[in-house]
């Protein structure tokens, strides 16, 4: 399985790290930082303005922004291209959220999984990988 992220902090960096630990490929991780800024022991940066000319290359992307300021916008818009797990953890807007998503996977024949980094958001991600999707892919 080949296997995009979105962000290059704390979660994202964890969720590469889980990547390759469970021995799927990582196509790259996707940050609005500048190239010279980041360095990558887990494999290729792209920039993030870049990543609609990506689509076809990996099976799905996990979208590790941050959910105040950058998730409510661009899971919708990724899914217009992406399978897109997220880990949007606003639980007052959490429906909102789903509703966005849900519409444009709807409207794409797309996959969004989302929300599912309720405190502690991490942990929440690292049970949906383990659980659900190496349960059902080779």
């Amino acid at each position: 399985m080949r296997i995009a992220v979105v962000g290059f902090g704390n979660l994202g960096r964890a969720a590469a790290e889980l990547v390759k630990s469970r021995g799927h490929e990582l196509y790259g991780i996707f940050s609005r930082r500048r190239a010279a800024e980041l360095s990558c022991e887990f494999g290729r940066v792209y920039p993030f303005s870049e990543i609609f000319s990506h689509e076809g290359n990996f099976d799905f992307l996990i979208n590790a922004g941050a959910s105040k300021s950058d998730l409510i916008h661009t899971t919708p818009s990724l899914l217009k291209s992406f399978d897109v797990v997220d880990s949007y953890d606003i639980h007052d807007k959490l429906r909102e959220h789903l509703c966005a998503c849900g519409g444009e996977a709807k409207k794409y024949g797309r996959i969004a999984a989302v929300g599912v980094g309720w405190d502690p958001g991490l942990l929440s991600v690292i049970r949906l990988y383990f659980n659900t999707i190496t349960a059902t892919v080779p």
